[in-house]
């Protein structure tokens, strides 16, 4: 993406928001972004122990690849299992790629393709 890291992870958090995606942190200057728990039909806010694939969550990372240009990484993810012994991000397994909610987000990417271009 033909922005600094700053400006395109605000972007990509603009995009995403004008998808439904309900955004609780983003962090311009680290280029990190996530969603809560959220139901993937209504996009209310859920707690984070539900468990299938109607209750996810977005991350974005957004890198420094050349001068003036990031590379974005957008991840949707649900948990199936639920285990008190393992670190909670080991218990996350990414969506389908039919999902509806993996579907939104990657007609925000391709928005932000069309509008600010992408790394060769």
């Amino acid at each position: 993406m033909a922005l600094p890291r700053g400006e395109a992870t605000e972007r990509l958090a603009e995009a995403l928001r004008q998808d439904s995606i309900p955004l609780a942190r983003v962090e311009a200057r680290d280029g990190y972004l996530e969603s809560p728990w959220f139901d993937a039909e209504t996009g209310r806010v859920v707690p984070g122990g539900r468990l299938g694939a109607g209750v996810v969550r977005v991350r974005g990372w957004v890198e420094p690849a050349r001068v003036r240009q990031s590379e974005l990484r957008v991840e949707t993810v649900f948990r199936r299992t639920w285990d008190p012994s393992l670190p909670e991000r080991e218990l996350e397994r990414p969506v389908a790629p039919d999902h509806p909610v993996l579907v939104r987000v990657d007609s925000a990417m391709a928005r932000l393709v069309r509008r600010y271009g992408f790394n060769p």
